[in-house]
């Protein structure tokens, strides 16, 4: 099961927000992680078992952080993936 996890730190820990992503990096449920803007500070994407297994890692891994100030999961149903990426390369040339 594939599900992202938007999370949000907490004002003070922003500026710790690199070691955050590669901290979380070590987890063996984290498949990838990136800081955005907007709302949220990071995506983290990552795959478990079932929703017992997911739960889990949110509140031992996640929650309990205490530079985590909240975090919203969604669990992916479904999804395509663009791979020729030759059009967008053609653009650049």
């Amino acid at each position: 099961m594939k599900a992202f996890l938007f999370i949000q730190l907490s004002e003070h820990e922003k500026s710790n927000l690199d070691s955050f992503l590669q901290d979380v990096l070590k987890f063996p449920e984290v498949r990838s992680a990136w800081m955005i803007s907007g709302r949220y500070d990071a995506i983290v994407e990552l795959v478990t078992q079932d929703t017992k297994h997911l739960h889990r890692v949110v509140v031992e891994k996640f929650s309990s952080r205490e530079e985590v100030y909240r975090i919203e999961t969604s669990i992916v149903f479904d999804g395509a993936e663009q791979r020729d990426l030759s059009a967008l390369l053609q653009l650049n040339s």
